[in-house]
């Protein structure tokens, strides 16, 4: 039997959102899990052999101009699909025409050249691909091109230098010449043969990257934070034997932005920078406290909420997960743990969760977030995000849609032991992380909690004439989905909304998927990330 069109691009959108056609989506990295293979997209191949490749470039430009994948690696493989096919000529010419748009950062267009390397390999890129590739390079400016050959040099085991060699890029400029010479063949050979050019901006880039890869050769922490008070380099400028000195992080966090700060945090702790309040702490919370860095921040609130958790637990669970993951930390005589939470970091760390608030944008839809409150989601890991138990990760999907969406669109229930039966939970935008843990704890003690079930969750709605858009569905991972289509189906038609959707977390893994669920508005959730509260929110607008 033939897959219907609407059904293909259906699952298109999904690779291109999470990196995988299926309608599960999985929490963790993908690139490394091996995400991006020719398995994983048969429905691109099929649109491609079907001459419907319009329609899959519309898509792709669509999820780039909007920026609405969690994972964009999944678009970048996609158009490096395809730009390598054969099948149609039309569609690896439009491909190259949006390369700049998928491609924005010079991390994108490694890996664009990486992946379009294996699928091609030993077929070599072509003229199309060449030019496309020397066109990325060629239209930035001087200075704005040797940031991007000086700040990424390496991903995933390859460099600009590889990029460089395998299209073949000719410089258009002697500006270029010199970059590309540096790029190449080192600063030495960049200076013997442009160190006397006329030519003024020249000068002033050797200058520059001179001044750049100096830094890199300093190994007195004491010069090299002065250096770095003058010249803002960024972390990845500064030298590995540099950044176990505190007063290199002083001057790095000064100028740091919020995402690379979080990816750090726990860096700092395990180096003990964070103990007590050291100026290095009071540099950290004044990054937290920055208004523009909070509304400039991309990242969803559930990120800070994770750092959060990940920090405050770290000294009291990292040896027992390490010991768990076999990570060589485990292996340490004796055993090393991070220092205790600093609570002034702690209290940072919340202020700034709750302000990020304010600048996310409401669906306006109505969601029934259904809770299972039973012992095993006070006990149990999530799969991926090992501090969080199940219900902090409720937690953090619970307040995120209350505090977004507009008053009353949220109701929020948990399963108690009659079926079909919710206790609902009384919350609003004032409501904090402590309401929602005491909340939930006190509901367990003071009721038989019951199975978490999508049919009991439904039924509950449509009894009490609860107009519901999404269904949330929040478990460890025992979410009995039994009777779930004819419920859904049952419901849709008895309150007139053709189009309620269904999501299923099992956060703690080993997900039960919802048996025919292609085309039924389903979506299943393993695990639990900084991902998965803005997936719920493109997958209720419909966005796959």
């Amino acid at each position: 039997m033939s897959t219907s069109r609407e059904l293909l691009e259906m699952r298109f959108k999904r690779f291109l959102h999470y990196g995988s056609e299926q309608p599960i989506y999985k929490a963790g990295e993908r690139v490394s899990n091996k995400y991006y293979d020719l398995e994983k997209i048969p429905s691109l191949i099929k649109l491609i052999n079907g001459q419907i490749h319009q329609s899959v470039i519309e898509i792709i430009t669509k999820v780039a101009k909007e920026e609405s994948s969690l994972w964009p690696d999944s678009v970048t493989y996609a158009l490096a699909y395809c730009s390598h096919q054969d099948f149609s000529p039309e569609l690896k010419n439009e491909a190259y025409k949006i390369l700049r748009l998928v491609c924005k950062t010079a991390r994108d267009i490694i890996l664009f050249v990486k992946f379009h390397r294996e699928l091609r390999g030993t077929k070599g890129g072509g003229n199309g691909f060449k030019r496309a590739v020397g066109q990325w390079y060629l239209v930035w400016m001087p200075f704005d091109l040797a940031d991007i050959l000086l700040h990424q040099k390496s991903y995933h085991g390859w460099k600009h230098t590889d990029v460089l060699r395998i299209a073949h890029i000719k410089p258009i400029s002697i500006e270029q010449q010199l970059l590309f010479t540096y790029a190449t063949r080192g600063l030495k050979e960049a200076t013997t043969r442009f160190g006397e050019s006329p030519n003024e901006q020249v000068q002033e880039l050797l200058e520059y990257i001179t001044t750049v890869e100096s830094f890199r050769k300093i190994k007195e922490p004491e010069k090299a934070a002065r250096a770095l008070a003058v010249e803002l380099h960024n972390l990845e400028r500064v030298p590995t034997n540099l950044l176990k000195y505190q007063e290199i992080w002083n001057e790095l966090i000064t100028h740091m932005d919020v995402k690379t700060l979080l990816d750090n945090l726990q860096r700092l702790s395990i180096l003990g920078f964070l103990k007590n309040n050291t100026v290095t702490v009071l540099k950290v919370v004044d990054v937290f406290n920055n208004l523009w860095k909070a509304e400039t921040f991309k990242g969803h609130p559930s990120r800070v909420y994770i750092e959060l958790l990940t920090y405050e637990k770290a000294a009291k669970y990292c040896l027992e997960i390490a010991n768990k993951m076999n990570h060589p930390v485990s292996n340490l005589v004796p055993p090393k743990k991070p220092p205790k939470c600093n609570l002034v970091i702690k209290s940072a760390l919340i202020t700034f969760f709750y302000s990020l608030f304010k600048f996310q944008k409401p669906t306006g839809l109505r969601y029934l977030v259904a809770v299972d409150v039973r012992p095993k989601m006070f006990s149990d890991r999530c799969h991926y995000s090992l501090y969080l138990t199940p219900i902090e990760a409720a937690t953090a999907i619970s307040i995120s849609l209350v505090r977004t969406e507009p008053d009353g669109n949220v109701t929020i229930g948990v399963y108690r032991e009659a079926k079909g039966e919710l206790e609902v939970m009384s919350f609003d935008k004032t409501s904090e992380i402590n309401s929602y843990d005491t909340a939930f704890a006190q509901v367990k003690k003071g009721i038989t909690p019951g199975p978490a079930s999508v049919a009991s969750a439904i039924h509950w709605a449509e009894t009490n004439k609860r107009p519901v858009d999404v269904f949330l569905i929040l478990s460890n991972y025992m979410v009995s989905t039994t009777g779930t289509r004819p419920s859904i189906n049952q419901y849709r038609a008895a309150m007139n909304l053709p189009n309620a959707k269904v999501v299923t977390c099992s956060l703690s893994g080993n997900v039960r998927t919802h048996k025919d669920v292609e085309g039924q508005n389903m979506l299943s959730v393993v695990g639990f990330d900084d991902k998965v509260c803005r997936l719920i929110e493109a997958f209720a607008k419909g966005s796959f």
